[in-house]
This record gives structure tokens, C-alpha cells and sequence, in this order.
């Protein structure tokens, strides 16, 4: 409303009203996407049979008893996970500056 009084109208209120209020939504579906994109590809790779890759070296460690193996390939995909996470929370501070 404050928009419309200021004489904004259709593409200049989308560009400098709509996105920047839907901005923290779309970084949160990012950083929900991330890590659903990581975990399918992990089990992807347990369940393709890949040769490479986290999921391959977890399905290795679990057939052959390997727990030290085991243990660190799920550090090492929720360092991954973490990372990522890190990331775009970062970026969305320094974008979102006026969400506290």
C-alpha cells in the first residue's frame, strides 16, 4: 500500500518491493535444497553401485565392517553439509541486511 502511494506500479513494484520481501524465503529454500541435494546424492551413489564418491565409500565401509570408515564419511558429508549451510547463510546476511 505504502508502495502504491509512493507511485510504484507494476515491474518497479515487483523489482523494488516483491523480491526483496521474498528474499529470506528463497535463501531458506537454497539451504533446504542443499542439503536435500546432498543426501540424495550420497544415497544415490550407495544405491547406483558408483565406484566414487561419498556414498560409495559408506556402502564399502558398511559391507566390510569398516567403522572407522564409516564414522568418517558421515563427518565428512555433515562437514560438507555444514559448509554449504555456512555458505548461504553468509551470502544471506550480507543480501538480507535488514533481517536480524
Amino acid at each position: 500500500d505504502t508502495a502504491h502511494l509512493a507511485g510504484l506500479r507494476g515491474l518497479a513494484l515487483v523489482l523494488r518491493v516483491d523480491v526483496f520481501e521474498a528474499l529470506p524465503s528463497l535463501f531458506l529454500g537454497v539451504r533446504i535444497a542443499l542439503t536435500a541435494g546432498l543426501i540424495v546424492s550420497v544415497v544415490s551413489e550407495m544405491l547406483v553401485g558408483s565406484e566414487h564418491g561419498l556414498g560409495a565409500r559408506a556402502l564399502d565401509a558398511l559391507i566390510t565392517y569398516r567403522s572407522d570408515l564409516l564414522a568418517l564419511v558421515i563427518v565428512l558429508a555433515g562437514g560438507a553439509g555444514f559448509a554449504l549451510s555456512a555458505t548461504v547463510r553468509a551470502l544471506e546476511r550480507r543480501v538480507v541486511h535488514w533481517q536480524s
